[in-house]
């Protein structure tokens, strides 16, 4: 994580994240130990009911201690209390059995997806939609 932070050519650094901050329809939650920045996680605020996550990151050395399940899991309560339904993300095959084990389901497969990767699209329904329908 510090060196997709520090470095300039990251394509999510701190200038980025300053951008994300400012910007009112993304949002993004760290994790902490000792000021430590170990983890994070951004992603759409929701619009039709759905939040879509486009980063989720905690550093190797901390993982499998229950950080990533934490993030998620206030993500998702956070976007459910602003009226989403669903949680969309994608995944490489590596960390596919992580999201499924939180109630994540593949609904499809983008081959060469962001940065080359061959990801699985998946969702999570939090909620029933409250929204209108405005297709009939």
């Amino acid at each position: 994580l510090e060196w997709m932070l520090n470095n300039p050519r990251s394509s999510f650094n701190k200038e980025k994240i300053s951008g994300i901050i400012k910007n009112t329809s993304v949002s993004a939650l760290g994790a902490f130990l000792e000021r430590k920045f170990i983890g994070f996680i951004y992603g759409d605020l929701p619009i039709g009911g759905i939040s879509y996550v486009h980063w989720f990151a905690v550093e190797p050395k901390f993982q499998r201690k229950g950080i990533g399940k934490t993030l998620l899991g206030k993500w998702e309560n956070m976007v459910k209390e602003q009226g989403a339904h669903s949680v969309h993300l994608s995944a490489d095959v590596r960390n596919l059995e992580f999201y499924k084990k939180l109630g994540y389901k593949v609904y499809g497969y983008d081959e060469n997806s962001y940065f080359g990767s061959d990801d699985y699209l998946l969702k999570k329904d939090i909620q029933d939609p409250k929204e209108e329908k405005f297709l009939k």
